[in-house]
């Protein structure tokens, strides 16, 4: 719109006050003024669709520039029956020559006659009066006008062949409003184009210059009309002046006094209509070639805009091309979307969906060569794209270099020219159609037999014609339409189509930006019934970039063909959907309109997007083809919608009972997959009277009959019980949700004005629609198409309930997942946190209090006690609650993920369970643990004890003698120190507690094998368990398995296997294999843990043994374990556990022997405490490198635990799901290509994860970043952060300890000069003391960072007192003589000479208590080992330096130190960082029970959600043959429950067959999505391709032809990371 400030100008429009009155025109013609053409275009249809008069010339009011207004009348098309015409007249109506007769007036406005109310009465027939202009009797008409003056309006009138017609044609009324001698502009341009002309005065107005004006329109060729409204003639001369200017037969003269106005009417009819009958040789003016005359008389034309020529010289370029080539076939210029090739993909893709024709060949065998056909589609499209005609060149190029409104006018001209082509061709073939129509309902009707064959050729006769009405159609969607297939075409076959491809990439850009400026955009073809979904897909992306995923409420219209949709949407919401260009929509256009800022809030919605579909047919005249069209267009349109419009003609459905029905089976298929679809029903073309009084009945009735649908559409689907009525599948209301709308026209067209009662129903319905907003939850733009895309291809797969793959749902489950993989991961990760704690108090504790230890951590006994564990898993969870309550709360799918919030919320706290069960299993292990090292730990304090006095004792001896160097100490060291382990190993039993491993695993073998003693024993008898090596099994037929002779086929069918096949011993040996593994699995975590060997252990390794045999058998009834196999297995297991037991018994005892622990721990302190106690020197320095060398063994031991824990969250970044997980995986098998790494991960997904992330840890800690391996920098950072803690921790207890020992000083000297005898002292003496005193008690302490400090300061103030003092007293004294001057300064020195004296055993002792309890949560230290290496130390004078000292060599460690060797080898890790992943990522493990492939979801119970992947396998690959024939197996599970082929499965040890759409009876709690293309799991298609030969070698399978030669890895692995994405 433009500014229109100049308003303020008009004196009238700024009076003050309540009682100022616009006049109704003023309003018009202000709305006209302030808007661009394109608004005036629609303002102008809208007013000639409403039968009212639209302004030809507009006077501009500041200006008085007059426009005409051509362009906005471009739109409007019309049409006609005359009586001397064949058939119907009409089109555009600029531009069809009419007969333009004008009406002016010459003299002042008269009250008795007013020429715009005669003009109506003229137009109007008597039995439909209207109001065509408005006149002073209207309401608001006698209201002073400010615009109007000058304006000339425009009506036409148009025959309808009836008897009362008052004209034979189509004739333009003009009418000049004002004075015609105030206009003489207009009224020269319309003297020139009109026909006749009437004009309205009285005798005193005729003057020189009013006679000039008469004597111009006197030329009309019709004549002049004076119509004199005096009641007499008092001016003759006048008259006979007037006579001889104008010709007589030109003239006629009219008196309207007197005369009543129907004879008026009549008069001004007769005069018009003879005047026309005595032309008719005459050629009517067009109002586009009046145009050309207002140019001439210096009127402006609207379309002489700069932007309108030029957008028109680009239309006309196309209109030039079509006029050329003679255009009569479509697929000539549009060869792209043509039956040759569009429609053949389409029906291609149609059926590799739904394989009707498939008949005996292989399902994948027939999707490559449906896919051939398609790529050959594409292929001929290309070619035709990169030339293609020289229409859609011209169109291409105009479309891309035209922006803004130049390319706005450009499409609006094309839009013209092509409705203008297809309305020639188009009404005859309309006519020709109703004609067949209502042939064939007579002939239904009339019900007699023999007459079948006459239906049919009408049938075909019809289907005949509605091709030639779809092949005449040509409009601008068709042009779009070829865009849109030029796009797929070429996005598809990218390699070949590189110099097109940038060129169409521009394509859906420019397709949503006029999606956004209002043009509609075709979502489904109607011609081809199939979805361009690569296009759509493309333009809509687009639109999400330009709009930002804008929140949508979805509006879709369902109704029988021409009923009044697309009015009633244009009518609602000024939309542009086609109703008048001769062709009704096809398919399914959208549309988007922007809410305004108040609607926004209200609504939480940003666009309504609406979605118009083509009239669906009438059933009686559909075919089996068109029905199965209407149920598709159905089904996509009330999928896609928030809310449905049902467009019903007349009070009862009728014609529309089949679509109901239809509608009822979408209803529940959409409810029954969780979404909440609304609907509304509008009766069209219902009377007000019929409506009200039978309403309520009406909706009786029509809600019972829903009712009926609801439950028989129920029963088909199998859903008989869930749902009764129809209110059960939505939210509907018979009373709200049922609109009655009047027919739209009041009276018979072409002449009948708009039902106002339409336009009140029409806004309450709208009202209705946006209070449903406030009730639906908005889609956005991104939902809406993940919506599309899923509701067509569960279409295309025709198994709607089954196979509708609601991305948005799985998109939200799939962030709810990654949520609860966040979550349990955060409690794992801070369980592991506060074992690592556990741990080190374990280690730390004294024999004596793990009893206590115990039960603070591990029991339960409430409510009296709540043990450690429990109360961190109820803080923890609480915590974790919190999160997943705001998850809920703040996600934007919480509608969609509310339904598992209970659900999960269950889950969090199961996890909670486990970790707490698993944290006190292992606080168990650990205890258990330490009780068994208590003996080994006395032992080792009486060697330590023992060895501390030899140390002693020899350095005491050795003083006596000559002073020796360090060499030669090292050397006698050394020669006693091998003298004393000499002497302690000879004291020791070594062999007195070992353990009987062959004894207690023969032990469990008897007791767990008992009833098969009669194998074991001879085999034992025959090899030894001691000799025993062999730690593998190869699977024999009949000794280790037999042919199941009670497994059946069928229950009547005899036995089917009565050998062992080559299958069954493969089975056998895979599962043998994984049972075995898994054995040495458990072995390898025992040993690890480095715990001490248990008869336990062998009893839990066998049992777990023969459970694993059971569930293989579960797994393989066809075939049974026989009891030799299960002896074999046990033996073979024992074997590797006898072996494993061994060494792991070994290591133990030689890593807690008491000697080996001396030599290995304690000779390096030793023989510093032995050099300290020979030289006698000052300690602290010895003292702590001695601490911190015992430091780093459990500094390590925390590092490795903490970098477990640090090295597993930051690999878990990177794979946060499983899906992450997975995907990584796969893709590296792809790029290794190693068919050996893909048979372990098809055998055992599991064991395939955990080894693949063993692999990837190591080389992620091996990683190079800035010169140092990932694992070194993690290292150093956590030995940076444990140096921090230990220092601290020693600095906070030197400062405390230094505190408490200042304090006991201080205190004891202030006591002892408190007490000192006053009158001993001379009066002098005595105020020095008392000033003394009270200096040292206001004496702040903490300044003080060392004794030393506080010693200087001692002897610094008594300096300063004595000075002080001699200068105040007669007798001087010298600090030499202080003592002598009597005992108040004795407790200085008292002080003074106590910090300086070494610290006692007792007070080192008391610093290493508080140090270890301190540190009791981070390191593993043991106090007695502590004190043994500093605690000897007896010469450690100041503990200041002593901790300086220590913190200096903690500074000085480093990763590289040999000392921390054991940190690079991760294998020795006794947490191992993939162990820690497997757990958190493994997730719910169950298998496809087709393909063995494992559920994705990282939640592993996911109670209430089933199971599902989104990458299946080829059958095959889970075992499957063909029956009888043991050929592969090579469809997908989505293929298998997409088509109609069968499968055998096993129910209670029954086999049993199903078909695959109804695999869910079988498998209930697993979701399949059907998918039988070509590149469904084309992954694993790529694997099976490339190594063939290998897979089937390995499974002893027959060899089928696989169609996957266009398949690469590259293609493939960016399949599965679209997948995954």
């Amino acid at each position: 719109f433009d500014d229109f400030d100049d308003f303020d100008d008009f004196d009238d429009f700024n009076q003050q006050g309540s009682c100022f009155k616009a006049h109704p025109m003023d309003s018009l013609l202000a709305l006209f003024h302030c808007s661009d053409n394109f608004l005036r275009q629609e303002l102008t249809n809208r007013l000639s669709t409403c039968q009212l008069a639209i302004p030809f010339l507009l006077p501009d009011p500041f200006s008085e520039e007059i426009s005409l207004s051509l362009w906005a009348m471009r739109t409007i098309s019309k049409e006609w029956k005359s009586k001397d015409e064949k058939g119907r007249s009409g089109g555009s109506i600029v531009c069809t020559p009419t007969p333009i007769v004008f009406f002016s007036r010459l003299a002042k406005k008269s009250t008795d006659w007013s020429k715009s109310n005669l003009l109506n009465e003229v137009i109007s027939t008597s039995d439909s009066p209207h109001n065509y202009f408005f006149h002073f009797h209207c309401d608001g008409g006698s209201t002073k006008s400010l615009l109007m003056d000058g304006l000339v309006e425009l009506c036409w009138y148009l025959p309808a062949d009836k008897p009362n017609d008052p004209f034979n044609q189509a004739i333009t009324f003009t009418n000049l409003r004002g004075d015609a001698l105030g206009h003489p502009k207009q009224t020269s341009f319309l003297s020139r184009v009109s026909f006749i002309n009437f004009v309205l005065l009285s005798e005193n107005d005729l003057d020189m210059d009013s006679m000039n004006i008469l004597a111009d329109l006197a030329k009309a060729p019709g004549g002049l009309v004076l119509m004199f409204i005096d009641k007499e003639f008092t001016r003759k001369e006048v008259m006979k002046e007037l006579l001889q200017t104008i010709p007589k037969e030109q003239l006629h003269r009219m008196k309207l006094s007197g005369k009543g106005a129907a004879d008026v009417k009549k008069a001004i009819r007769e005069q018009i209509n003879k005047k026309i009958a005595s032309c008719q040789t005459f050629n009517f003016l067009t109002i586009e070639k009046c145009a050309d005359v207002a140019r001439e008389t210096g009127i402006s034309i609207d379309e002489d805009d700069i932007e309108c020529v030029e957008g028109r010289k680009l239309a006309n370029e196309i209109q030039v091309e079509l006029s050329r080539t003679a255009f009569s076939d479509k697929d000539e210029v549009l060869p792209l979307q043509s039956r040759k090739l569009w429609h053949e993909w389409a029906k291609h893709d149609k059926e590799q969906h739904r394989k009707f024709n498939k008949g005996s060949k292989g399902n994948e065998e027939y999707n490559a060569e449906l896919d051939s056909e398609k790529l050959l589609v594409r292929v001929q499209q290309l070619s035709i794209a990169i030339s293609p005609s020289h229409l859609m060149k011209i169109f291409l190029s105009n479309l891309l270099k035209s922006k803004g409104k130049v390319r706005d006018y450009f499409l609006q001209w094309l839009k013209f020219i092509l409705d203008d082509h297809s309305k020639k061709k188009l009404p005859k073939l309309f006519r020709d159609y109703q004609d067949a129509r209502m042939e064939l309902l007579k002939v239904q009707r009339e019900h007699k037999t023999g007459r079948e064959e006459e239906k049919a050729q009408l049938k075909d006769k019809l289907d005949e014609l509605n091709e030639k009405l779809v092949h005449a159609s040509f409009g601008l969607e068709h042009l779009f339409r070829e865009i849109g297939q030029m796009y797929e075409a070429t996005i598809e076959q990218t390699s070949v189509s590189q110099g097109l491809t940038e060129q169409v990439h521009c394509l859906p850009k420019v397709a949503a930006e006029l999606l956004t400026s209002g043009y509609p955009l075709e979502l489904m073809d109607g011609d081809a019934s199939h979805v361009p979904l690569c296009w759509v897909t493309a333009v809509l992306n687009e639109v999400n970039k330009l709009l930002h995923d804008p929140r949508l409420f979805v509006l879709s219209v369902l109704g029988i063909q021409s009923t009044g949709k697309s009015t009633l949407l244009n009518t609602m919401f000024g939309l542009r959907f086609t109703v008048s260009a001769g062709r009704c929509t096809r398919g399914a256009f959208i549309q988007l309109l922007p809410f305004n800022d108040s609607l926004k809030k209200e609504t939480k919605c940003d666009y309504l997007l609406i979605v118009d579909t083509e009239g669906l047919r009438a059933p009686e005249l559909s075919s089996l083809e068109m029905q199965k069209h209407d149920n598709e267009l159905a089904t996509f349109v009330i999928g896609l919608a928030n809310v449905t419009m049902i467009n019903i003609f007349g009070e009862t459905p009728g014609d529309m009972d089949d679509i109901l029905q239809s509608a009822v089976h979408v209803f529940i298929r959409i409810h029954h997959v969780g979404l909440k679809p609304s609907c509304l029903f509008v009766h069209q073309n219902v009377g007000a009277v019929a409506g009200a009084s039978k309403g309520m009945m009406g909706r009786v009735n029509f809600q019972e009959k829903l009712n009926k649908m609801t439950r028989a559409a129920a029963k088909e689907e199998n859903l008989e019980g869930h749902y009764t009525m129809f209110s059960h599948v939505i939210d509907f209301n018979e009373e709200k949700d049922v609109s009655y709308f009047p027919g739209l026209w009041k009276g018979d067209p072409p002449m009948a004005p708009v039902n106002t009662g339409y336009s009140d129903s029409a806004l309450a319905l709208k009202s209705l629609l946006i209070d449903k907003t406030q009730n639906v939850t908005p889609c956005h733009l991104t939902e809406f198409l993940l919506r599309t895309e899923d509701l067509w291809k569960a279409i295309l797969d025709e198994n709607f309930i089954f196979s509708f793959k609601n991305t948005l749902e799985i998109t939200a489950y799939n962030r709810l997942d990654a949520k609860y993989g966040q979550l349990s991961w955060q409690f794992q990760k801070r369980m592991m946190e506060w074992l690592t704690e556990a741990e080190n108090r374990i280690g730390n504790s004294d024999i004596e209090k793990l009893s206590d230890l115990r039960k603070s951590l591990i029991i339960d006994a409430p409510p009296t006690h709540i043990s450690e564990i429990s109360k961190l898993g109820t803080k923890i969870h609480a915590d974790l609650q919190v999160e997943m309550k705001k998850f809920f709360q703040d996600d934007e799918q919480r509608d969609i993920i509310a339904q598992w919030q209970r659900r999960f919320e269950i889950r969090l706290d199961e996890v909670r369970k486990e970790q707490e069960a698993d944290l006190k299993e292992q606080c168990k292990v650990l205890i258990k643990a330490k009780q068994d090292l208590a003996k080994a730990d006395g032992m080792k304090q009486t060697h330590r004890d023992e060895l501390v006095h030899y140390v002693k004792d020899l350095a005491s001896d050795l003083k006596l003698g000559q002073k020796k160097s360090d060499k030669e100490l090292d050397e006698l060291f050394e020669d006693k120190w091998t003298d004393w382990m000499t002497e302690l190993k000879s004291s020791q039993h070594t062999d007195q507690n070992k353990p009987d491993i062959i004894g207690a695993l023969e032990t469990t073998l008897c007791d767990l094998l008992s009833s098969d003693q009669h194998l074991l024993n001879p085999k034992l008898t025959k090899l030894p368990l001691k000799r025993r090596k062999k730690t593998t099994l190869e699977v024999k037929a009949n000794d280790h398995i037999t042919a199941n002779r009670n497994f059946r086929l069928w229950k009547r069918e005899s036995n089917v296997f009565a050998q062992v096949q080559p299958v069954h011993i493969h089975n056998a040996q895979k599962e043998t294999d994984m049972i075995i593994s898994e054995a040495k699995e458990y072995l390898l975590k025992k040993k690890k843990a480095k715990a001490n060997f248990s008869p336990i252990f062998c009893r839990e390794l066998l049992q777990n043994l023969l459970e694993n045999i059971s569930s293989a058998q579960k797994k393989y009834p066809e075939f049974n374990f026989t009891s030799l196999y299960k002896v074999d297995m046990a033996l073979v297991v024992s074997a590797c556990a006898r072996m494993s037991f061994e060494e792991m018994s070994n290591e133990f005892r030689k890593m807690n022997d008491p000697v080996e622990y001396l030599e290995r721990e304690m000779k390096k302190p030793f023989c510093r405490l032995f050099k300290s106690q020979y030289n006698q020197t000052a300690q602290e320095k010895t003292a702590a490198y001695n601490l911190c060398e015992r430091l780093i063994a459990p500094i390590e031991k925390a590092m490795i635990s903490s970098l477990a824990n640090a090295v597993a969250d930051s690999v878990k970044t990177s794979f946060p799901t499983k899906r992450a997980l997975k995907l990584r995986i796969l893709t590296d098998l792809a790029n290794k290509q190693s068919f050996e790494d893909y048979c372990t991960y098809l055998e055992n997904v599991l064991r395939s994860i955990e080894m693949w992330l063993k692999l990837y840890i190591q080389q992620y800690c091996e990683e190079s970043i800035e010169g140092s391996t990932r694992l070194f920098r993690l290292a150093e950072t956590q030995l940076g952060s444990l140096v921090v803690k230990i220092s601290n921790t020693a600095k906070d207890i030197t400062f405390s300890f230094l505190k408490t020992s200042l304090k006991s000083v201080h205190q004891q000297m202030l006591q002892k000069i408190n007490v000192i005898e006053v009158k001993n002292l001379r009066e002098d003496v005595m105020a020095f003391t008392i000033k003394i005193y009270q200096q040292l008690r206001v004496l702040d302490l903490n300044t003080f960072k060392s004794l030393d400090t506080y010693c200087h300061y001692l002897e610094d103030s008594t300096q300063e007192w004595l000075k002080f003092y001699n200068k105040k007293s007669v007798e001087k004294i010298s600090l030499g003589n202080l003592k002598d001057m009597g005992c108040f300064l004795s407790p200085i020195l008292d002080a003074t000479n106590r910090v300086s004296s070494p610290l006692t055993k007792e007070e080192i002792s008391d610093w290493l208590r508080i140090f270890n309890d301190q540190l009791d949560r981070v390191l593993t230290l043991d106090l007695r080992e502590l004190c043994e290496v500093v605690g000897e130390f007896e010469n450690i004078k100041d503990l200041n330096n002593f901790t300086e000292e220590l913190c200096k060599n903690l500074a000085n460690l480093s990763v590289n130190d040999r000392e921390f060797d054991s940190i690079n080898d991760t294998e020795s890790w006794h947490k191992q960082p993939h162990e820690i992943l497997v757990k958190a990522l493994a997730g719910c493990c169950e298998q496809c029970p087709f393909c063995k492939e494992q559920c994705e979801l990282t939640n592993p119970s996911h109670s209430g959600k089933s199971h599902s992947t989104s990458l299946h396998r080829s059958l095959c690959l889970g075992g499957y043959r063909y029956e009888g024939s043991e050929k592969m197996v090579i469809d997908t599970c989505n293929a298998i429950v997409a088509g109609d082929g069968s499968f055998y499965y096993t129910d209670k040890g029954e086999r049993k067959k199903e078909l695959g759409r109804q695999y869910h009876r079988a498998f209930p709690t697993w979701v399949i999505h059907p998918d039988s293309s070509l590149e469904s799991a084309s992954y694993w298609k790529w694997f099976l391709y490339t190594y063939k030969t290998q897979f089937i070698s390995k499974h002893k399978m027959k060899e089928v032809h696989l169609p996957w030669s266009s398949f690469t890895a590259q293609k493939v692995k960016d399949d599965i990371t679209k997948l995954y994405a």
